[in-house]
């Protein structure tokens, strides 16, 4: 018995949307504790939607000669990752309406590495191309992810110049694993995987592009990622969506500034003005909000050995703060499996004592 089968079975329920699904998950704890769960309880005290679950549980593992989605994906060089699996992203395992299911072709990111999706308009400007390509040159050796959606303009762009400075990087599609949107990336596509990379998507196989899939794949692209920078977008569009959707996640979003005179920097403009968004002038700029840095300077966690008082469970904490920056409290717990309110004892010790500061979205990082 497989956790995917468990995903798919809960995905399979009449009414439930993505909220209803992640969050009963959340509830029992994992797939699997789901599964006990819905294989113990008596269906008398369930409603008509938990029933019908319990029993698509209660059938996992019999032949089922009309489900091949398994034999797709094996054929077709697909690894399925459920949300239980360790190579799921992080961040994107925290929203509330995280995919039970992702299907990859190529790697998944590397978990110890920063996020950073690039985002913007299809009609990308000479000035978007240059601030890439500089941006990019910029960061080649550095930890990180590059996320973006295969679309023509921006992403394609960054997926590019990613390839060509030797940074992994990563396409999230709107449809499934049988196609390439648009045709003319297929070489593109091939590339990101042959580099390192990944193509990732949470349609099955045979889900061909569809105008409703995009905000559903954005979601993805926001969520995963520490950082979303726009690079140019108008004021309505994906990138907009996409960025309103990162916001959402209390996630850090970073813009360019572009002219008043071109309306396809209308929405950077505009986020920059409301203080959504981080102005960027440079690829250090990025750095800093990933807190990545290059330069040499002993950060505050070597220094530990001077604070004899801290506990190792304080300790711990300080570390993974250096380590990946800016975190969500829950991940904090999940990664150290502590309790909410152990955590939170915890925290306002570090608090207390100077080292650490809580930021909104319950997030944490070292001061």
């Amino acid at each position: 018995m497989k956790e995917v089968q468990i995903a798919w079975a809960l995905k399979s329920i009449s009414g439930w949307g993505l909220y209803t699904q992640i969050k009963l998950v959340n509830h029992h704890g994992s797939l699997r504790d789901l599964y006990n769960y819905y294989l113990k309880i008596s269906s008398s005290v369930l409603k008509p939607e938990e029933r019908v679950l319990q029993e698509k549980l209660q059938n996992i593992g019999l032949n089922n000669a009309n489900d091949n989605r398994f034999e797709i994906c094996e054929k077709n060089g697909i690894e399925i990752i459920h949300i239980d699996d360790k190579r799921y992203p992080p961040l994107l395992r925290l929203t509330p309406d995280a995919p039970l299911v992702l299907y990859l072709k190529g790697n998944m990111p590397n978990i110890e590495y920063k996020y950073l999706s690039i985002i913007g308009t299809r009609k990308a400007s000479d000035y978007g191309r240059r601030a890439i390509s500089d941006f990019i040159a910029t960061w080649q050796g550095m930890p990180m992810n590059i996320i973006s959606g295969l679309a023509e303009g921006i992403d394609g762009i960054a997926h590019e110049q990613a390839i060509k400075n030797k940074l992994p990087t990563f396409a999230v599609l709107g449809h499934g694993l049988q196609t390439t949107f648009p045709a003319h990336h297929r070489n593109l596509s091939q590339k990101i995987i042959d580099e390192g990379g990944g193509l990732i998507t949470e349609f099955e196989w045979g889900v061909f592009p569809d105008k409703t899939n995009f905000p559903l794949r954005n979601r993805i692209v926001a969520g995963m990622s520490e950082v979303t920078w726009v690079v140019e977008s108008p004021k309505k569009g994906g990138s907009m969506i996409t960025a309103n959707l990162a916001q959402s996640y209390h996630r850090d979003i970073a813009a360019l500034p572009g002219s008043i005179f071109q309306n396809n920097v209308e929405g950077n403009n505009s986020l920059i003005k409301s203080q959504a968004a981080h102005l960027v002038t440079d690829a250090q700029d990025i750095l800093e909000l990933l807190r990545l840095s290059t330069n040499k300077k002993t950060p505050k966690f070597q220094q530990l050995s001077l604070y004899q008082n801290l506990s190792e469970e304080e300790k711990v904490i300080i570390e993974t703060l250096h380590e990946k920056g800016r975190t969500h409290v829950d991940e904090l717990a999940i990664k150290h499996s502590f309790t909410s309110s152990h955590l939170a004892s915890v925290l306002l010790q570090l608090e207390m004592n100077g080292l650490v500061k809580t930021v909104p979205g319950k997030m944490y990082e070292l001061l």
